[in-house]
């Protein structure tokens, strides 16, 4: 980050914030609350998610669920509320500086159209998106966000899983069956016996019928 309009002096934020927050620097302090603020909220907030998200896609035990939780209420709400604060602490930065010339005020505008859009951009992320992955899982896994899964759950699952699995054995001897050849003997004999029936059929006398 750069510490100056010239940026003539360049740290590291996640180095430099802590000395700069206590004792609250008077020039840079607001700066230095905004790393500190996008730091610890964006590795609370996202940072499970991202977690949560990658259990889910590799089938982790109830990674479905925590990751719809996890979107329906931290994600949600957290985005709203507490990245607000990533596109506020530089409006509050600029407003304490005097003029554009003051270390942090290049860096305080460009934080400021960053927060913003990372904010609005997440927080319309979750709110598009929540109640339709509520509605995904409910309906393939049956979790809902608001009910932690038992382990009568999974028992349910297993057992259903346990049915499934004759069904899938039969449909797999018919796909081997398909694959054999087909006895072309068998196959004229068949024909023929179907011809010789239908035959009789024909030369049966039209009034005749069977009881």
């Amino acid at each position: 980050m750069c510490v100056n309009s010239d940026c003539l002096v360049t740290l590291l934020p996640i180095g430099w914030f802590w000395g700069a927050i206590s004792p609250f620097d008077t020039t840079l302090g607001w700066t230095a609350l905004n790393y500190f603020w996008i730091f610890l909220f964006y590795m609370l907030i996202s940072l499970p998610e991202m977690i949560f998200w990658i259990m889910s896609m590799a089938e982790v035990k109830w990674g479905h669920w925590l990751f719809n939780m996890w979107v329906s209420y931290p994600g949600l709400y957290g985005s709203w509320i507490f990245y607000f604060f990533t596109f506020l602490w530089p409006i509050v930065q600029m407003g304490t500086l005097l003029n554009t010339s003051q270390p942090g005020y290049t860096n305080a505008a460009v934080q400021c159209v960053m927060g913003l859009i990372g904010w609005m951009f997440t927080g319309l992320v979750h709110v598009l998106g929540y109640e339709k992955l509520n509605r995904k899982y409910l309906r393939e896994y049956g979790y809902t966000p608001n009910d932690l899964p038992t382990i009568a759950d999974d028992k349910e699952n297993q057992d259903a899983a346990e049915e499934k699995a004759p069904v899938e054995e039969v449909i797999a001897e018919v796909e081997d069956a398909a694959e054999e050849p087909v006895d072309d003997e068998a196959v004229e004999d068949a024909t023929d016996e179907a011809d010789d029936a239908f035959a009789t059929e024909e030369e049966r006398p039209s009034g005749d019928a069977d009881f």
